[in-house]
């Protein structure tokens, strides 16, 4: 449960290619799994490929042959040898049509199946850690690949198959016709990868400055900037820079196609050579009878087929060469640590919470946020706590939901640390509202229903959660009430969906965590974005609504502090005061000094 950097490293976005090369085998194993019959079926339609190039090459020099000779019976065999051929191409393009979607369609499931089961098994440390971040990223931005992986490969078998079933011409061709028709294929393949090459340069150069051109266009067309743009006198500046970008712009275009050009040129010209060259010999040879006729025939229907399917590899090739470093972090993002499953499971007698001289410092930082905190308490009291910015309450509620581990010290439940606890118990014993409220989609009796999901729904309680939060009283004011459809990224135009405030998701969410049937409720700010009004009334419900339960909460405004039995006060990472209301105010210390200086605030 602790954040370890050393678990998870650093995204490395250039990774070695023994790195690359260590990750393909872990890809290709889920691809496998996913439809391994797929894959089978695409590995005979290769086979049928290469059946397919290498028969029908080799019977175009045998039916040349057999009509030069008038031999009806070779005639009619290498007729039907070749109809065969051409079924056998037929099928393989049935097979990779058929296949390669249905592949592509069962890994898609496949592997979201998997990452929603990994990722609903991690800790919640490794949802906070920065590499987490950067992976998610990268699994959003390039997720795509994976599912192109099995058909590039496939697809590269394929071609392979393609290529070795065109060369089957070069058995029966004289060696410098074999020489001139590969290394010219060879040559004009590397300067039209040459060519691909300048073309990405492009793309990648509109990429970093076309962005910015655009950048300036869309400024000076948009209403709502020109109407600031104007009075600063920015039009001009702007238009300018667009000018001189959009300008350079054009001139690296125009440069990088001439040059693109010229290697797609001298490609072709060298292809033309080898073939023309060829070809020569093998007309040599046949005037001199040393060459049959079938042969050339194979030579000339294999020339093109051959260029064809070496290209097709070169790109597959460039294709894994560009884009196998995202394989890395792929693997790297299923090596993630699963959550501790095992550990004790908590007793049935009222809760006791104790943080036993507790420090913590974020990893990579120098400086503690949490120093020597010791406090109790238990299931039923209700504490508040209270601090400036910075002072580390965000971080101590974080400790408790065991985000993180303390550096030093330990968090005790009942006498045993909490890193001795079953996290999915612990998780199963709190519930917790924190400052990041995010809005859900579904009707407002389901999304509280979520802070208790997966048990029988509990009339009582969502009846008290609508009361307390006061979300009984906002519904009341849309046309089916707690029915109403809150969110509308599915909705359909039937289900009338609304769009909560701010204010109002934030009751939801309070409403949501009520709902819970926990031991320990957390509130991190709960009415940040609540008029005073309605977050008084949630606050001067609370303490009936969870009687018996342990309460633990942090709020802005000091006025609805005071109803706490316990308002710890945090400095610096430091517990600098615990007591209730009226001890602290007696006392004119740190919490009488920010609590004075709220009120007259509000005067």
């Amino acid at each position: 449960m602790s954040v370890d950097p050393r678990k998870i490293p650093a995204v490395n976005e250039k990774p070695t290619s023994r790195e690359v090369l260590a990750s393909l085998p872990f890809v290709w194993r889920m691809i496998w799994a996913a439809d391994r019959a797929s894959v089978l079926w695409q590995a005979f339609g290769a086979a049928l490929v290469f059946t397919a190039y290498s028969g029908w090459v080799v019977m175009m020099g045998v039916v040349t042959t057999a009509l030069e000779a008038r031999d009806p019976a070779r005639i009619w065999m290498a007729v039907g040898l070749i109809a065969l051929f051409e079924v056998c191409d037929v099928l393989s393009d049935y097979v990779a049509e058929y296949f390669s979607d249905r592949l592509r369609y069962r890994t898609e499931l496949a592997i979201k199946q998997r990452q929603f089961a990994h990722i609903q098994r991690l800790p919640y440390w490794v949802l906070e850690h920065p590499s987490f971040r950067a992976l998610q990223h990268a699994l959003d931005q390039k997720g795509w690949l994976v599912l192109s992986f099995a058909n590039e490969v496939l697809g590269f078998v394929r071609d392979l198959a393609m290529a070795l079933g065109a060369l089957a011409a070069v058995v029966f061709l004289p060696w410098q016709a074999t020489i001139a028709l590969l290394a010219s294929q060879v040559v004009a393949l590397y300067l039209g990868q040459k060519a691909g090459d300048y073309q990405w340069s492009l793309l990648s150069m509109e990429t970093r400055v076309g962005r910015r051109a655009s950048y300036y266009a869309q400024s000076v067309n948009s209403l709502a900037k020109l109407q600031v743009m104007q009075p600063l006198g920015l039009t001009r500046a702007f238009l300018r820079r667009w000018s001189t970008i959009s300008t350079r712009l054009l001139e690296e275009r125009l440069r990088v196609t001439g040059t693109m050009a010229r290697a797609v040129g001298w490609s072709g010209a060298i292809r033309a050579i080898g073939f023309v060259y060829g070809l020569w010999v093998l007309v040599q040879g046949y005037l001199g009878s040393t060459v049959a006729l079938g042969v050339i025939v194979m030579f000339l229907s294999s020339y093109h087929s051959i260029g064809m399917a070496l290209g097709r590899l070169v790109r597959n090739a460039s294709w894994f060469q560009k884009e196998a470093p995202f394989f890395v972090l792929f693997k790297q993002f299923y090596d993630l640590p699963h959550e501790r499953e095992t550990g004790k499971l908590l007793p049935k007698q009222p809760l006791s919470i104790t943080f036993d001289h507790v420090w913590f410092r974020y990893p990579g930082s120098g400086d503690d946020v949490l120093r020597d905190v010791t406090f109790t308490f238990n299931e039923g009291d209700h504490l508040a706590l209270v601090g400036l910015n910075g002072a580390g309450k965000s971080t101590l509620l974080k400790l408790l939901l065991g985000v993180y581990e303390p550096t030093r010290g330990k968090i005790l439940v009942n006498g045993v640390d909490l890193q001795a606890v079953k996290p999915a118990a612990w998780r199963e014993a709190l519930a917790v509202m924190t400052q990041q409220n995010e809005a859900f989609d579904d009707a407002i009796r389901e999304q509280i229903k979520y802070g208790d999901y997966d048990r029988k729904e509990d009339p009582r309680r969502l009846k008290q959660a609508l009361a307390v939060s006061g979300m009984a009283g906002i519904a009341k004011e849309f046309s089916r009430g707690v029915e109403t459809h809150a969110g509308k990224y599915y909705a359909m135009e039937e289900d009338e969906a609304i769009e909560l405030s701010g204010g109002q998701n934030q009751i939801l969410a309070i409403a949501r965590t009520l709902y819970r049937n926990a031991r320990v409720y957390i509130f991190d700010e709960p009415t940040s974005a609540v008029d005073a009004e309605k977050e008084e009334r949630f606050f001067e419900q609370l303490p009936s609504a969870l009687q018996g339960q342990a309460v633990l909460f942090v709020s802005h405004r000091f006025s609805t502090l005071r109803r706490a039995e316990r308002i710890l006060v945090l400095e610096h990472g430091r517990l600098i005061e615990d007591g209730t209301h009226e001890e602290l105010l007696a006392k004119k210390g740190r919490y009488a000094a920010l609590f004075t200086l709220q009120a007259k605030m509000y005067q």
